[in-house]
């Protein structure tokens, strides 16, 4: 009995920080677009790849480069339509991702390799091209890439394809670092403003039955959910609306408040007792933190192991009218 309470509490706390990771993860989204962050994240790898530098000064060699590959009209055509805000419109340099082929077919135009009926130069030519090209940076780049190519015209566009993708794994890992960060920022605010404690809802489903049982049930129902689908479909409102419907002790009323500051066993409490009971609070707030930062597809991960383990260790249920134990020992045989 112990454990299977036990494994229903774990149960019910990995449902919770799923549906708080997707909350989180929803809202990261939308920061990440109001403020074009993926745009903004590879228009710096952009610069970083071609001129070494994270913003060119304007009316510079580096900076002309730059504005050939951005405004060219492969990549142009992969940009969103700008968005209005409050009354302006928001508008982005670079697209959130350029496809390898694209980058490479770009940045041999932007410094003249290929011809108007788009066939690519010879490689002599080609060379001679970098070689003019003001920024050493890109003459250190592109040269290696043209040597190894020899004279396969085909290779040296896939060099620059390998090259911008893998400039392109950094840029990914800059922005999910820079993501993992505003999640933080937001786990912070939706679980201190809505009262989120892991250890006061520990608390309640350990001695609530009911609760216990209802989250239980709905946690089985959500990790028969595709994960992928979960992951990419799961928008703000449909995840607030689920928290909503959790019988759960969330939210700051008059109630929560009071128990902050008072000990629970003396209502007049002490110094030591609302202490104590700040420090509890600010625990279960940051476990709460940290297990959101940790995303959606690791807790529906584990809830669907925690579900499977206690599907595992159910007692069968009996069919009506068939023999318990005792009804299905043999008898010893009769010895007439």
């Amino acid at each position: 009995m112990f454990g299977s309470v036990m494994l229903e509490v774990a149960i019910g706390l990995a449902f919770i920080y799923v549906l708080l990771s997707l909350l989180c993860s929803s809202l990261n989204e939308m920061i990440a677009g109001f403020f074009n962050l993926r745009s903004k994240n590879l228009l710096i790898a952009l610069n970083q790849l071609l001129t070494n530098e994270a913003k060119p000064a304007e009316d510079s060699a580096a900076a002309t480069l730059i504005s050939k590959v951005t405004s060219h009209p492969f990549i142009s055509a992969l940009k969103q339509p700008p968005v209005r805000f409050f009354g302006k419109h928001r508008d982005e340099k670079v697209p959130n991702y350029i496809p390898p082929h694209t980058f490479a077919v770009t940045l041999l135009d932007a410094i003249g390799a290929r011809s108007r009926d788009g066939k690519m130069k010879t490689v002599t030519s080609i060379r001679s091209l970098i070689n003019k090209e003001e920024s050493e940076h890109l003459k250190r780049s592109l040269l290696p890439l043209l040597d190894n190519a020899g004279d396969d015209l085909e290779k040296i566009q896939s060099n620059i394809e390998a090259w911008f993708d893998t400039s392109m794994d950094r840029a990914s890992g800059w922005y999910r670092r820079q993501s993992q960060m505003i999640i933080l920022l937001v786990a912070a605010v939706v679980v201190t403003s809505m009262n989120i404690d892991t250890i006061h809802i520990a608390h309640v489903l350990w001695h609530d039955s009911g609760v216990r049982t209802a989250l239980v049930a709905q946690a089985e129902q959500l990790a028969k959910s595709d994960k992928d689908a979960l992951t990419k479909d799961q928008n703000y409102k449909e995840v607030v609306k689920k928290i909503e419907g959790l019988s759960l002790p969330l939210g700051w009323d008059s109630e929560s408040v009071t128990k902050f500051w008072q000990n629970r066993e003396d209502a007049k409490g002490d110094r030591e007792n609302r202490l104590w009971a700040v420090l509890v609070k600010i625990t279960g707030l940051l476990i709460t933190i940290l297990s959101i930062s940790m995303g959606a597809p690791f807790w529906f991960d584990l809830l669907n192991k925690l579900v499977d383990l206690r599907s595992v260790g159910k007692r069968p249920s009996r069919v009506a009218g068939s023999p318990g134990r005792e009804g299905n020992a043999q008898k010893p045989p009769v010895v007439e």
